[in-house]
């Protein structure tokens, strides 16, 4: 009788469907890079707000403080979104202004590759084991092994009644 997993493993062990998933997982990794598509300027000043580093604060963002320096970069940040800059444009004039340890969001975006490469790495190291996995199960059997084989299948013959004969 058939395993009613026999299908799923069937798919699981086809290149077709390993490479398909490899696709649709660097795919989501891309997706995940890009920044937020945010529309109104309101949103868009809650964003910069949530990823911009209060400049008096140790570790606070924007959006988590009160202070007078908050409160003046808010301020500038809600003119600069008005005026048409683009969130690229107003981050780098934040750093150029305070430095890069002023976003709470790396900036440099060679930090997305890192686990890139390890998923992908991951992933080809999944592919090969089990490519060696399956290469190791298409052996030739010994003729011992067929012996056994046929003198089984006459067994079954003889006592099931059950057609089938030697190989």
């Amino acid at each position: 009788m058939r395993s009613p997993l026999a299908p799923v493993r069937s798919a699981m062990s086809s290149r077709t469907a390993w490479i398909a998933l490899a696709i649709f997982v660097v795919a989501l990794i891309g997706i995940g890079q890009r920044h937020p598509s945010v529309e109104t300027p309101a949103a868009r000043i809650t964003n910069l707000e949530n990823i911009i580093k209060c400049p008096s604060c140790a570790n606070a963002s924007l959006s988590q403080s009160e202070t007078v320096g908050a409160n003046d970069l808010k301020r500038t940040i809600s003119i600069w979104v008005h005026q048409g800059l683009t969130d690229s444009q107003i981050e780098a004039r934040i750093v150029g202004e305070y430095g890069t340890g002023e976003l709470l969001s790396p900036t440099n975006r060679a930090i997305w590759i890192v686990p890139a490469v390890v998923v992908f790495l991951a992933l080809a190291l999944v592919l090969l084991a089990l490519w060696r996995r399956r290469a190791g199960t298409e052996a030739e059997a010994r003729p011992e092994d067929l012996a056994l084989v046929a003198q089984l299948l006459a067994e079954r013959t003889s006592v099931e009644g059950v057609p089938g004969g030697t190989p």
